[in-house]
């Protein structure tokens, strides 16, 4: 699975669970992340990515969109799947804007639903 296809099928679902969901391609702004998202009023973003190993990698310029977005109050979320495990993984910056944060991992078939209860969650925080 490429990182195409994971956003495909991350988005098919999240769009299913009434998650209104925008592919984002930008040729002026490279740190943008991939997928602009809103769920019961609450707005995020997520940066998906497609790893080998278990480190996931974000280039300089996303990490500095990642940290002006956060420090403004922004929500960016990183899905990875990593294709040795066959899994996905969710995640964050942590706080020094250096490093993902993982919040779970889960086998591609569980993710979803744990997904969709998170993002539950953080819409009833708003």
């Amino acid at each position: 699975m490429n990182e195409r296809i994971a956003s495909k099928y991350i988005m098919t679902h999240l769009r299913k669970a009434k998650v209104h969901c925008q592919r984002v391609e930008s040729v002026i702004d490279q740190g943008i992340p991939d997928i602009n998202c809103c769920f019961h009023g609450f707005e995020f973003w997520i940066e998906m990515k497609c790893v080998a190993a278990n480190k996931v990698k974000l280039r300089a310029m996303q990490k500095a969109w990642h940290a002006k977005r956060m420090q403004a109050g922004g929500i960016v979320l990183i899905i990875a799947f990593h294709k040795n495990t066959e899994e996905f993984s969710l995640g964050s910056l942590d706080g020094t804007y250096k490093d993902m944060k993982e919040v779970y991992k889960a086998p591609k078939k569980e993710f979803v639903p744990k997904l969709i209860e998170f993002l539950t969650h953080m819409a009833k925080k708003i």
